[in-house]
């Protein structure tokens, strides 16, 4: 950070470090950085470009990301069998007299080894859950699509206020040389004898004022960037020109004026839908409780007890149904027809709120718009107008140097009402597009 004097500089020490400041901050001499770490915007920048860059740079998006890829692998397990089951035993060993009492060696005559392999094959709810994890997967994309797009926006508004902030500097930048043409003529005025020095010590002032609302400018454009930065986890640059950030602004406040507005269309409205059709699938998934899934299990048994007549060699083959007596499933139905009217009327009331959220932005945006155009049809030319015949005046030594510093304002004061009212309106305009379904 350049260290500033507390007590005033000299006019060279005031030029130089003007000077400095402009090839500092601005936006006219910084052009996009070769270093491929950097986001440059630009006039063409439209909402698929930052949903691409956002999309795997946003660190805020890693936990939707991680979302689908869960909901994938759940869909995956969900199209697999459970693991069989394999077991062991040994049987009847003998314990206390033998029968028949001569039998030799009973530890090896007597028992029987056995062993099984059992699977439970889940053929009444497969279909369900599988449907579930596929629709949960579909669910969680449109969820992510959402918060990449709402990413999106917020690095749009981000460039927004970047491009507010050029107009600015641009706009002050102007007046800064034009009050420092007027110093220099009031200085000259003072040499000659022809203005007194209060006229000399007025248009430094002036010229100090614009030279505090440049550097103003330029701590606005470096927090514009700042922002950017965050959003898209690498360096932004400045805008090129001032007709580029002109150029964005306008570009988009068209796009806001494209009917009509496909609300029904969002990804988290999307999502909504298909999580009232994973609630359907949770309650077929519940009801199928009833339906008993068999558990088979095929053996094989030695038996060495053959002194007894028993078959050394068998098999065995059992089937085991669950009875659903007590739970049968009527808890997770009534959780899944809860889930499916939440969602459903989360749907319907975020439809009447976009809507309602819709006209009042509209009608915002139609108000702004007036005001902005008289502005720039009628306020500022007659600003600029009246400047110009004040200076020619003022070099004429018609008028003293206090009329020219006071239209010299009021112009400052107008420029930036003009910016302001661009960027409400490109708030406007980003909110109603915030609210289409399409990416624009």
């Amino acid at each position: 950070m350049c260290p500033f004097p507390r007590h005033g500089l000299s006019a060279l020490g005031r030029s130089l470090l003007f000077g400095l400041l402009l090839c500092v901050a601005s936006p006219t001499l910084a052009g996009p950085s070769p270093d491929p770490a950097w986001f440059q915007p630009d006039s063409a920048t439209d909402l698929l470009s930052l949903m691409a860059v956002v999309r795997d740079r946003a660190a805020s998006l890693q936990s939707d990301h991680l979302e689908v890829d869960v909901r994938r692998a759940d869909a995956q397990q969900s199209r697999l069998f459970e693991n069989p089951v394999l077991d062991a035993a040994v049987g009847t060993i003998p314990v206390g007299p033998i029968n028949p009492p001569d039998l030799p060696e009973p530890l090896r005559n007597v028992p029987n080894y056995s062993v099984g392999l059992g699977m439970h094959l889940d053929l009444a709810r497969r279909s369900a859950r599988m449907e579930r994890a596929e629709l949960a997967v579909q669910a969680a994309d449109s969820q992510r699509s959402f918060a990449i797009r709402g990413q999106a926006i917020s690095l749009l508004r981000a460039v927004g206020d970047l491009a507010v902030a050029t107009l600015r500097f641009a706009a002050d930048q102007r007046l800064t040389l034009q009050a420092r043409q007027s110093l220099d003529l009031a200085r000259e005025r003072v040499k000659t004898g022809f203005g007194p020095p209060l006229d000399a010590d007025r248009a430094e002032i002036e010229l100090l004022r614009l030279e505090q609302q440049v550097s103003a400018d330029q701590g606005d454009i470096l927090s514009a960037q700042a922002a950017c930065a965050e959003l898209v986890g690498m360096r932004c640059g400045a805008f090129p020109s001032e007709a580029g950030a002109r150029q964005l602004l306008s570009r988009w406040i068209v796009f806001a004026e494209q009917p009509p507005l496909q609300t029904e269309e969002r990804a988290d409205l999307k999502a909504l839908v298909i999580q009232q059709s994973v609630a359907s699938a949770e309650e077929r998934l519940a009801q199928a409780v009833r339906i008993p899934d068999p558990t088979v299990r095929v053996g094989y048994t030695y038996d060495s007890f053959v002194a007894s007549g028993n078959q050394q060699h068998s098999m065995n083959v059992s089937v085991t149904l669950p009875l659903a007596f007590v739970d049968r499933g009527q808890a997770a139905i009534q959780a899944a027809q809860a889930r499916r009217l939440r969602y459903r009327e989360q749907h319907r009331l975020m439809l009447a709120a976009l809507g309602a959220r819709a006209e009042s932005l509209r009608s915002a945006l139609v108000s702004q718009r007036q005001r902005l155009r008289m502005l720039q049809e009628q306020v500022l030319p007659r600003a600029q107008s009246i400047l110009r015949d004040v200076r020619r005046a003022f070099e004429a030594r018609a008028v003293p140097l206090t009329d020219l510093n006071q239209a010299q304002r009021a112009l400052d004061e107008l420029q930036l009402q003009e910016a302001s009212a661009l960027s409400d309106i490109f708030r406007l305009s980003v909110d109603l597009v915030e609210l289409r379904g399409n990416h624009d």
